[in-house]
């Protein structure tokens, strides 16, 4: 049963570690999608 708990609490922490990252992802993505949006809207702007 000790086993056991030892199992579960590495796994547990690395779940939530690995969740943060990638809420972490894809909150740069969408912040990386936007200034491309920005860039090319400044393009078009100086046509």
């Amino acid at each position: 049963m000790i086993g056991f708990i030892f199992w579960i609490i590495p796994i547990i922490i690395f779940w939530i570690k690995t969740d943060q990252i990638i809420k972490a992802i894809k909150e740069n993505t969408s912040k990386i999608a936007e200034t491309k949006e920005d860039t090319n809207n400044d393009n078009e702007n100086i046509k």
